[in-house]
């Protein structure tokens, strides 16, 4: 309301209208995108790629939320996983890199206790996973 306000003071008048509340949001969300934008910049010039064609054993593609508070956006993600004989567990590489969120180290986590569910019953569970956000250089 604060900025509305300023929006009809600058146009000198004293009463708030609708336009002035819609233009104070329009602006707030003109400046909490800035990020969206530029991501969506990235994917238009080739900086961030996205392939969508054919099927890659080990790779998906993903939608990152971003939660800024008070705006949220998604971002396609490549996803990838490698596995291997092994005692390591499911390694999160973004946690490890001190890349992820409490939200994305939540999801790995659930992540890891389905394959315990399902593959670990009768036996100890002997793989190396590890899962990447492939091009995620921020918090998820």
């Amino acid at each position: 309301m604060r900025e509305a306000s300023y929006w009809a003071g600058k146009e000198g008048l004293s009463l708030v209208t609708d336009r002035h509340v819609d233009k104070a949001y329009d602006e707030k969300v003109g400046r909490l995108n800035l990020i969206e934008g530029k991501i969506q910049e990235m994917i238009e010039d080739g900086t961030i790629m996205i392939d969508a064609d054919g099927l890659v054993v080990g790779q998906v593609n993903g939608l990152s939320v971003y939660d800024m508070g008070d705006y949220a956006f998604g971002k396609p993600s490549r996803i990838t996983a490698k596995t291997s004989m092994g005692r390591a567990g499911i390694i999160n590489i973004e946690r490890e890199a001190k890349l992820s969120g409490k939200t994305h180290d939540k999801g790995v986590l659930i992540l890891e206790g389905y394959f315990r569910g399902k593959y670990a019953q009768n036996k100890p569970l002997t793989v190396s996973a590890s899962i990447c956000f492939e091009q995620s250089y921020g918090r998820h």
